[in-house]
């Protein structure tokens, strides 16, 4: 395999070699910041890189996914890799196979692959990596961690603002069903200077043990100030960096589906993004539904749309260092 000098040192100079991904709050400062760079490096190409030549990326998929299957994908491809998903429903958990057992199968008969696991159970993740011979990356675990995703959330603002310190952003919506505000959130921590705005209605706020967890930070370490409101009108000229969220409803049991009924979504239309400072952004992990307008899509505080290819190159980023960490044994 022939790659560039700096791609080599890129891999080679990574602070702390990775096998599974499994938690946002995994990665420390040094850590991010290595990914970026990486990413910067293989966004430049040419491409396809053959880092993972004689690999495939094997999705295992519990749950419906449109941005995070397909960015996974096109980053194998870019590492010349290949791509084999299985969906739940076609596999043999239709017969009651326990999910320990088929990720057994899968990293035994593929002993050179990458798992690549979504799954509705917060704990899915750490019982695959315990049985895994092959690395595990964590594409969405329940209501709890998406450690992808806050990683390419970090890398937009990083792009866009051009630093990780120092800024101010509201996460809105639903935050106590909402995975990828909970993994920025841990992120967010590894910097300083952040001024933290967690605004939702009052059934759907943060849940206890992550804004534990904020404040912790604040206090003990003073990198974070977290504010906590119901009201978005008063965050929305304040922060460089609203991220929307829409309800998580499919997370929710029965029961509680009336939190999302009798608690409506805050609504971002041109009127809201008007209203923003000068130069700040939108995000949104998407999908979404009635809480972001599409009249956004084309005004300058979008940036959401961009924030999707930036998927692709972080995804990309993490397999050439696991591929790096874990060289094919046979």
């Amino acid at each position: 395999m022939v790659i560039s000098s700096n791609l080599l040192n890129a891999l080679e100079s990574f602070p702390i070699p990775i096998k599974h991904v499994l938690r946002a709050q995994d990665f420390n400062r040094e850590m991010i910041l290595a990914i970026f760079q990486l990413a910067d490096i293989l966004e430049k190409g040419p491409m396809p890189f053959d880092i993972m030549n004689g690999r495939a990326l094997v999705w295992f998929g519990n749950e419906a996914s449109s941005r995070t299957f397909f960015s996974f994908s096109r980053a194998a491809l870019d590492l010349g890799g290949g791509v084999m998903p299985l969906f739940s429903e076609f596999s043999s958990q239709k017969k009651g196979e326990v999910l320990g057992d088929t990720i057994v199968t899968l990293s035994t008969i593929g002993p050179e692959d990458i798992i690549v696991l979504r799954h509705p159970d917060e704990d899915a993740i750490s019982r695959a990596a315990l049985v895994s011979k092959v690395p595990v990356i964590n594409a969405g675990s329940g209501k709890e961690q998406h450690p992808t995703q806050a990683l390419l959330d970090a890398y937009t603002i990083f792009k866009t603002l051009g630093r990780l310190d120092d800024f101010s952003i509201a996460l809105v919506g639903d935050l106590k069903y909402g995975r990828t505000t909970n993994s920025l959130s841990y992120l967010l921590t590894k910097f300083t200077g952040i001024k933290l705005y967690l605004v939702s209605r009052d059934a759907l706020r943060m849940k206890g043990e992550l804004r534990y967890y904020l404040h912790k930070h604040e206090v003990d370490q003073g990198c974070i100030k977290v504010v906590e409101t119901s009201d978005f009108q008063w965050v929305v000229d304040k922060v460089d960096i609203i991220y929307q969220t829409r309800a998580q409803k499919e997370r929710s049991t029965d029961a509680e589906h009336g939190e999302h009924e009798q608690n409506p979504p805050y609504i971002i239309d041109r009127a809201v993004a008007e209203r923003m400072k000068e130069g700040a952004r939108i995000m949104h992990p998407w999908p979404r539904n009635d809480e972001l307008s599409r009249e956004i899509d084309y005004m300058p505080q979008e940036l959401y749309i961009e924030q999707m290819y930036f998927g692709r190159l972080i995804r990309r980023a993490l397999l050439a260092i696991i591929c790096h960490h874990n060289p094919i044994s046979r």
